[in-house]
């Protein structure tokens, strides 16, 4: 989740520095009054979760993710049946090898 909260750049109303210090959570990024945090993020997609691969430290089920309405919250991993971890790569992180599956998984270089 915290990737979500680093990939903000602020706005007019609310500036980087005053999102970074606001918790992701309902009373934080929910509110409407730094929507400048949410709607400056590129990992933001009103139309869609964005699941992050972090669990609950008390319940490995309990996954996070981005809401449609910009905060973060958990649901239970159990609940369905398709999600699956994504990660991003720097342009210098090649895949050298592996076909993704758990027999062979992708080698990064």
């Amino acid at each position: 989740p915290s990737d979500y909260g680093y990939a903000t750049s602020g706005g007019t109303t609310t500036n980087r520095e005053s999102c970074l210090a606001k918790e992701l959570g309902i009373n934080g990024w929910g509110n409407s009054s730094y929507s400048d945090c949410k709607n400056n993020d590129y990992l933001y997609d009103s139309s869609l979760y964005q699941w992050t691969i972090t669990p609950q430290i008390d319940n490995s089920n309990a996954i996070f993710y981005v809401t449609s309405s910009g905060y973060i919250y958990y649901k239970y991993a159990s609940d369905y049946s398709s999600l699956r971890p994504v990660l991003y790569l720097k342009s210098d992180v090649t895949i050298t090898g592996g076909d993704g599956t758990s027999v062979n998984p992708f080698i990064l270089q």
